[in-house]
């Protein structure tokens, strides 16, 4: 078995606060504050595990394993959002066939478990990497597939492939960012290797001035995405925007890296947040599921609006979910899901 590494999953966590705070009706510029980097994040990360996977073994017991890591999942978690939709939400019998069809293709935004897109998008991006790695030994052959990939993703497909893809399993997103995935495994064992109490002063400064500038680069864009965003696109066209987007992403995947780096160090929070974020997969699966029902349960004493009244309000209730959750419903993955999937806390 893989051994965890407690400052990825503190990234994880990261990456899945976004994500719930970016459903949720936020302000403009949140939104984009948060959609500049939450879904770069999590490919990123996946690639981590990429380049954790041994060479040996057989290309057919990889493919299995991600079946049953990645498309199980997806299969089971669309089926119990349907049975939401159908109990709580009281959506009709008659629509089950397209929405089981829609399911089956796995086209972001027309999934019923709209929130589950990324995962047969994951799948693609993981399998072609591993058909690739199993190919190409040399790493920088990688680069220049997935520098390809996306430069064709956003050039040549006629439509946005990241915000509104229309290939069966999101394979027109896979294109665009098969890249993130692809640093997340070449970068890991540098980020994974980095020991700063070794390094000479020169290199620590050097590590301060670029953790700095990337996260002051965060919080400007926290401030004033919208203008940013909007001055980029005139200036540079529609491609060069999604050119500097992934340079955007980059930096802030730098700094975010940075912080759980340093969120590890701090004694208890880093194995806390860590342990939430071993939970990423059912967390972000029935994110749809988990805020319909606090919704309600919300409505019903009184305070969903309180909790809906600003950025920081709902910041504060996805903090809270996420930890509520955590310690009650994910625990059950230990003697369900868990070993269903092959993915329990450890």
């Amino acid at each position: 078995m893989k051994q965890r590494v407690q400052w990825a999953d503190i990234l994880k966590w990261i990456g899945m606060l976004l994500i719930y705070l970016g459903h949720l009706p936020v302000s403009d510029n949140t939104y984009l504050f948060i959609f500049a980097q939450h879904v770069p994040l999590f490919f990123f990360a996946a690639g981590f595990f990429a380049a954790l996977e041994p060479r040996d073994g057989s290309f057919w017991s990889f493919l299995l394993k991600k079946i049953r890591s990645i498309l199980l999942p997806y299969a089971i978690f669309s089926i119990l959002t349907i049975l939401y939709f159908l109990i709580v939400k009281t959506r009709s019998f008659s629509e089950v066939p397209k929405m089981l069809l829609d399911t089956l293709m796995g086209i972001r935004n027309q999934t019923p478990a709209i929130q589950l897109w990324f995962l047969p998008c994951l799948f693609v991006i993981s399998v072609f990497f591993e058909i690739l790695k199993r190919i190409f030994r040399v790493k920088w052959i990688l680069a220049v597939v997935a520098i390809a990939l996306f430069a064709i993703g956003i050039t040549c497909l006629g439509h946005q492939p990241t915000q509104d893809p229309s290939w069966f399993w999101n394979v027109d997103s896979a294109m665009v960012y098969f890249i993130y995935y692809y640093l997340g495994a070449l970068l890991f064992p540098l980020f994974r290797d980095w020991k700063y109490g070794t390094k000479k002063a020169g290199v620590k400064a050097l590590w301060w001035i670029f953790f700095l500038i990337s996260l002051g680069y965060e919080v400007y864009l926290l401030f004033d995405s919208m203008r940013f965003s909007a001055l980029l696109r005139g200036a540079l066209g529609e491609t060069g925007f999604m050119v500097a987007n992934l340079i955007s992403a980059c930096v802030l995947l730098f700094c975010m890296t940075c912080l759980a780096r340093l969120l590890e160090k701090i004694p208890g929070v880093g194995k806390f947040l860590a342990f939430i974020g071993k939970g990423s997969l059912y967390l972000n699966g029935n994110e749809m599921i988990f805020k319909g029902l606090f919704a309600l349960l919300f409505g019903l004493i009184g305070i969903k609006g309180f909790v809906y009244q600003n950025d920081a309000t709902m910041l504060m209730f996805c903090v809270l979910l996420m930890i509520l959750l955590t310690f009650t419903v994910n625990l059950l993955e230990k003697l369900i899901f868990g070993k269903l999937f092959g993915n329990t806390r450890r």
